[in-house]
C-alpha cells in the first residue's frame, strides 16, 4: 500500500542539489514550507526497492536544470525570497 512521506531540506537555503532516499517509482506530490524548512511530500510504496530521488532547489533568477521536472514553488516567509523545486530524472 502506498504512503506519503515528507522530507525537509536541511541546508541553509543556499539552493542547489538535494537527494532523498525513497523507493522506486516514488512521486513528489507537494512542496511547501513546514517548520521553517522547504519540505517535499512524496508518495511511495515502502515495500518497493529503495531508490534515491534527486532534486534541484533554485531561487528565482538562478539557473535551473535542463532535464528537471518542475515540482513546485515556495516563498520564504520572512524575507520574500522565492524558491523553485525541480526533480532531476
Amino acid at each position: 500500500m502506498k504512503r506519503i512521506y515528507k522530507y525537509a531540506y536541511d541546508s541553509a537555503m543556499q539552493g542547489g542539489p538535494w537527494q532523498i532516499e525513497a523507493t522506486k517509482g516514488a512521486t513528489p506530490v507537494a512542496f511547501q514550507w513546514q517548520n521553517s524548512a522547504p519540505t517535499v511530500w512524496v508518495e511511495l510504496d515502502p515495500g518497493k526497492v529503495p531508490a534515491s530521488m534527486h532534486f534541484w532547489l533554485a531561487a528565482t533568477g538562478q539557473p535551473i536544470p535542463d532535464r528537471g521536472a518542475y515540482v513546485g514553488t515556495i516563498q520564504y516567509p520572512t524575507s520574500g525570497l522565492v524558491f523553485h523545486l525541480y526533480q532531476i530524472k
